[in-house]
């Protein structure tokens, strides 16, 4: 009796150890497929003597394998092109049957009302205005370039431009009511250059620029000994 308990006992065991092995190598063979599609402009491409490419450490894959991936990519980024560039054009085109202002006509008042957007999503029309003033105050400082499109598009020097983060959102009302409320005259900028993500941590922009003030998650500067 004892042996029969302890055999149906083992039996039990193997079961759950095989599904557990089961499970392991699903999820390893998950992680593969995705780092498969994670497959990263410029990179180096290594091929084996049988054939195979390694699209990522120790990820192998077939020559096919890896065409119809990068295919996949090329697709998903003119798919991506394309609907910003839809956006934009749809915007545009929204302005010739609406009443929204003259001055929202014009590219520049979009990219300013994008980038409050991919920077200050979250904060209030303030602080959308701060950063849309921030941008005009680039334009108009002999350190930076001197139109809209150039500042907003330095290298380096917002986040969402980097990222791709300007390229997906679209402005909102909240957006324009800010980009309204500089074009009426607000400026409560003080002259900020600069601005970043409030953090308690020591960072590039307190060591080395001056703080003016921070409002909601925003923390902006100037250049030192410029106020």
């Amino acid at each position: 009796m004892r042996k029969r308990v302890r055999r149906r006992k083992n039996k039990v065991l193997r079961k759950v150890l095989i599904l557990g092995l089961c499970l392991w190598i699903s999820g390893w063979l998950m992680s593969c497929i995705d780092k498969k599609a994670n497959v990263v402009d410029d990179q180096e491409v290594v091929e084996s003597d049988i054939g195979q490419v390694e699209v990522a450490e120790g990820i192998w894959v077939t020559a096919d394998e890896y065409e119809q991936i990068a295919r996949e990519r090329d697709a998903w980024k003119e798919s991506e092109a394309a609907s910003a560039e839809a956006e934009r054009d749809l915007y545009l085109k929204s302005l010739e049957t609406t009443t929204i202002p003259e001055y929202l006509r014009k590219d520049d008042d979009y990219m300013l009302a994008k980038i409050a957007m991919a920077e200050a999503e979250g904060e209030d029309t303030i602080g959308k205005a701060l950063v849309i003033r921030t941008v005009l105050n680039r334009v108009k400082s002999d350190d930076f370039p001197d139109t809209v499109k150039e500042v907003i598009f330095q290298e380096n020097q917002f986040t969402p431009i980097k990222n791709g983060r300007y390229d997906r959102v679209t402005p909102n009302e909240d957006c324009y009511k800010a980009l309204e409320l500089v074009k009426d005259g607000w400026n409560e900028s003080d002259g900020a250059l600069y601005f970043e993500r409030t953090t308690s941590k020591n960072t590039w922009h307190s060591k080395n620029l001056t703080k003016l003030f921070t409002h909601g998650n925003h923390t902006f500067y100037s250049e030192k000994g410029g106020k």
